[in-house]
């Protein structure tokens, strides 16, 4: 290849970066599509029947948020309230009410918030509801985002601290804050933050918080991304990309909002969000002194470098 080829072959491929970066900065449709991949809907199919992928019996939720959006989800009860699969079970009788008397019995609940792409019923997320289930003996609530699965809407930031706000408000109609968990994965870490951000103006704290594979914000998650390599030696990029990203979702200036014990999970092998984020938020978390307790688990397992 000569020497003109080089040029040509770089001023094309610099071309194409620049129309690129200039569509992600300015057309908010691509933008949101990026970060949030819900127009990446797997599985396909019905979701409907919990049961159809293996969970057993369970309930179908539909949970109105503050501004009119319906947000579709499962409320999975845990495996030690749940019968044998039997043809004559009435699985009606596991279906969890809201009544004031439940609320002082002592049922745990887990909130789970996954990440982006996706729904409830993708394959990783359900082995996290069932090691719930059966390990901790937690009933679940799973709830789509606006505009992922069959929840309506289009995903934003402040649309999604709605949604977990409606999910929360969901679930303390069935059992006090002190008997849930919120848990989250990926951009669902950043969800949960938003959450007990607002909590944490009404002086209420779930019984823990668990993130796994957090970020510290939107924008170091991004520069740390494999797709984002070949524009690293150019801070200029990360500038302007700094100053175009409509949205931030900065856990870092929220993780103060957790006064509950606090327990983040990350991997090593994880080359989605670098493992690097994650303990820089434990680290955050330790130095502002404000949870109960905070602890800080590594692994060297894949298992945290997917995507849920």
């Amino acid at each position: 290849m000569g020497f003109f080829d080089v040029v040509t072959v770089v001023s094309v491929f610099a071309a194409f970066n620049a129309i690129f970066l200039a569509l992600l900065a300015h057309v908010d449709a691509i933008q949101r599509g990026i970060i949030f991949l819900n127009f990446v809907n797997i599985p396909f199919g019905n979701i409907s029947d919990p049961d159809r992928f293996g969970l057993g019996p369970g309930e179908n939720v539909h949970i109105t948020t503050r501004d009119g959006e319906t947000l579709f989800g499962w409320l999975l009860p845990s495996l030690a309230s749940c019968a044998p699969k039997d043809v004559n079970v009435n699985h009606e009788q596991y279906i969890l009410q809201p009544n004031e008397e439940n609320k002082e019995t002592v049922q745990e609940y887990a909130l789970f918030l996954h990440g982006n792409g996706g729904n409830i019923a993708m394959r990783n997320r359900r082995g996290m509801y069932q090691l719930l289930r059966s390990r901790a003996n937690m009933n679940v609530l799973a709830v789509d985002y606006r505009g992922f699965g069959k929840s309506s809407g289009s995903p934003s930031e402040d649309g999604l601290t709605l949604d977990v706000i409606a999910m929360w408000d969901f679930l303390v109609e069935r059992a006090l804050p002190e008997h849930i968990y919120v848990i989250g994965h990926s951009l669902g870490t950043a969800v949960v933050c938003a959450l007990l951000e607002h909590l944490h103006k009404q002086s209420i704290q779930p019984k823990s918080v668990i993130l796994i594979a957090p970020f510290t914000t939107l924008m170091d998650a991004v520069y740390l991304h494999p797709m984002y390599l070949i524009y690293r030696p150019f801070p200029f990029i990360r500038k302007y990309a700094d100053a175009n990203l409509r949205y931030r979702f900065e856990s870092i200036n929220r993780i103060g909002c957790i006064e509950c014990p606090l327990m983040i999970i990350h991997g090593t092998l994880d080359f989605i969000v670098a493992e690097k984020l994650g303990r820089k938020l434990y680290t955050r978390a330790k130095e502002l002194q404000r949870c109960s307790s905070v602890e800080y688990v590594c692994v060297n397992t894949p298992l945290f470098c997917l995507q849920s």
